[in-house]
């Protein structure tokens, strides 16, 4: 069973969360509340300051709106 999963937070435990929520097969989410970062995070598919060597999932959502990033959600 797919779920549509929401992570609010965007930091070193939220990105390894949403990462294997994806590799699930999960349809994921991913809220990071500075909009500069977010839009880095969405461009770059990485955060090397927190988490080195490790990418995002391509199929990750990225947003900074938090009504986007928990709408429809089921977790």
């Amino acid at each position: 069973m797919t779920l549509r999963i929401s992570i609010l937070g965007a930091g070193s435990w939220g990105i390894a969360l949403a990462n294997y929520a994806a590799d699930l097969g999960h349809q994921v989410g991913l809220w990071e509340f500075d909009p500069a970062v977010a839009t880095t995070l969405d461009r770059e598919r990485r955060r090397e300051a927190m988490l080195p060597g490790v990418l995002i999932h391509r199929d990750i959502r990225i947003t900074s709106e938090l009504a986007e990033a928990v709408q429809g959600v089921d977790l």
